[in-house]
């Protein structure tokens, strides 16, 4: 249309206005062309891109929606878990020791997660614990980790061997997003606790021929539970596998949380002899010993004696009435040979 127009015009006038309408329809023509390009290179990537990409992305959303079909809980706990803000539950947050003892400073906490736990006193800034593991150069300080439940664990330091200059405030600290802290105060008295070694034993003194004998030790240490306790019977050791005592002989030992300086131990015979009777005595491992006297009655041989009403001879009472007898049969034989 523009060439069309252009050739309307005559003589300079003309050749200006044709000049001008050539260069006009030049560059239409280019740009017609370069927009049929761009036109074409627009759908082809267009469509290469639909072809290519809506296919992957249903399968990414088919095998999305059933990885959270079949693990829709687990993801969700999970997820809990680990973004859930901790909670510190209560304990005891002042502690008091004796010199020497152990000191136990616990840090309870809810919702931990896969977060860190650092024990550290303050105002010191170099951790005692991370996680498990002690950072502190002395061998008396450790970490002990118990999992209570599902979404509550305790962090215990221990300081064992405690010092005067232990006492102080300890810091609990959990990093996140934040950081959480919880605080236990410790203070060790100069003088040791006055602790004696103690032991004693109780159970059967008297038992029926046949039935169970039950004793019980009970050891207690200075500042720990012995390591074991030994039972003697009339001087000799106590084994399980002696013949003696075989299937009828059971030895227990455990160790009571509190006061956690005692162990005891449990004797059990079942189907008592009269060969068990004797003097029994518990031994700790540091030396501390205490004893008890059993006996075993017969019985039977008691209702033998009420059913006749009087006492069942013995060997020597027999070989007495025989002597007895044997004697006066000598005398009146005598007698008569005199008269």
């Amino acid at each position: 249309m523009a060439h069309s127009t252009c050739k309307r015009g005559n003589g300079s006038y003309l050749s200006t206005i044709r000049l001008f309408c050539d260069t006009w329809n030049y560059y239409c023509q280019i740009y017609i062309t370069m927009k049929s390009s761009l036109c074409w290179i627009y759908w082809i990537i267009k469509w290469s891109s639909i072809l290519l990409v809506v296919p992957f992305s249903q399968g990414h959303h088919k095998r999305s929606w059933r990885q959270a079909s079949h693990t829709p809980k687990v993801r969700g706990l999970n997820y809990f878990r680990n973004h859930a803000r901790p909670i510190f539950l209560p304990t005891k947050q002042n502690v008091t020791v004796h010199l020497g003892q152990t000191a136990h400073l616990k840090c309870k906490i809810k919702y931990l997660g896969t977060k860190a736990v650092q024990w550290r006193k303050i105002p010191h800034s170099y951790p005692l614990t991370i996680g498990d593991m002690p950072f502190s150069p002395r061998e008396e300080i450790s970490i002990n980790h118990r999992d209570l439940d599902e979404f509550v664990s305790q962090w215990t330091l221990v300081i064992k061997e405690t010092k005067p200059d232990d006492t102080g405030s300890y810091e609990c600290k959990v990093s996140a997003s934040e950081t959480f802290t919880y605080t236990v105060n410790l203070v060790v008295l100069d003088k040791p606790a006055y602790i004696e070694k103690t032991i004693w034993l109780q159970g059967t003194e008297f038992v029926s021929l046949s039935q169970m004998i039950n004793l019980t030790c009970n050891a207690t240490g200075v500042d720990r539970a012995p390591e074991h306790i030994d039972w003697f019977h009339n001087g000799h050791i106590v084994h399980q596998s002696d013949p003696k005592w075989r299937d009828r002989l059971r030895i227990s030992m455990f160790q009571p949380e509190v006061p956690g300086r005692s162990l005891i131990s449990q004797l059990i015979i079942d189907f008592s002899r009269l060969t068990d009777q004797g003097n029994y005595v518990c031994r700790s491992s540091e030396k501390k010993t205490t004893s008890i006297n059993v006996h075993v009655l017969n019985a039977e041989k008691d209702n033998i004696k009420k059913r006749y009403g009087t006492s069942i001879p013995d060997e020597r009472e027999s070989q007495a009435a025989h002597l007895t007898s044997n004697s006066v049969l000598l005398f009146l034989s005598l007698l008569l040979a005199i008269r």
